[in-house]
């Protein structure tokens, strides 16, 4: 069998240099494909990160405050979200229309109502819509008729969320107000009645998307 190996002394004269400006022109090309296979992964990343944002049904409550009715109804959706295992088409907040208690955890009877019914709200943190909220999410749902009209008096003409009330998703209660326990009470039966409208609320969009 002949021997292929040779030794850089039997080359001709110039030949080292040679394939020594070979070797340099090829470490250059495999680094110059590698950023160009870098930015590429990155732009193909970016695409599917961008299509996942795009399909996920962005959604946020908004009552007065943020500490009662709207951490529960974030609280309740996502628990319903989350028990039919679809928490990835979805992305769920909450704030408030007033900036009252910024930073503050849910109010500790909303969050002992929550409890009872297996929904933690404790990680939860105030805080007030921003005018990007029109624009970032999909669904506004509102607790009441005032904080309804706030919103919808704040939306800029070309947003294309959907503000909606709370309990127009309610069989029970349809078109009304959820009432603010903060001062009326009632923190399990709003409790209750924020999670059967937020159970409508989901198999509407799970209709409408057909995210079985």
């Amino acid at each position: 069998m002949t021997s292929l190996a040779i030794s850089i002394n039997d080359l001709p004269t110039g030949s080292v240099e040679l394939v020594f400006v070979m070797y340099i022109d090829y470490k250059y090309y495999l680094t110059r494909m590698g950023y160009i296979i870098l930015r590429w992964k990155i732009f193909i990343i970016y695409i599917v990160w961008a299509k996942l944002v795009e399909l996920k049904n962005k959604v946020l409550f908004v009552c007065m405050g943020n500490i009662c009715r709207s951490p529960t109804a974030e609280g309740a959706f996502r628990s319903i979200v989350e028990k039919n295992t679809k928490s990835q088409y979805f992305e769920i907040d909450s704030a408030g229309t007033h900036a009252y208690h910024i930073g503050n955890s849910p109010d500790q009877r909303s969050q002992q109502a929550a409890i009872k019914n297996g929904v933690d709200l404790s990680s939860q943190r105030a805080r007030q819509v921003h005018d990007s909220d029109f624009y970032y999410y999909d669904f506004i749902i509102a607790m009441d008729s005032d904080n309804l009209g706030r919103l919808k008096s704040m939306c800029p003409k070309d947003s294309n969320s959907k503000i909606e009330l709370m309990l127009d998703y309610s069989n029970d209660h349809p078109g009304a107000s959820v009432p603010d326990p903060y001062y009326e009470g009632k923190f399990d039966e709003v409790f209750k009645m924020v999670h059967s409208a937020c159970l409508s609320f989901y198999e509407s969009i799970e209709k409408k998307t057909n995210i079985h």
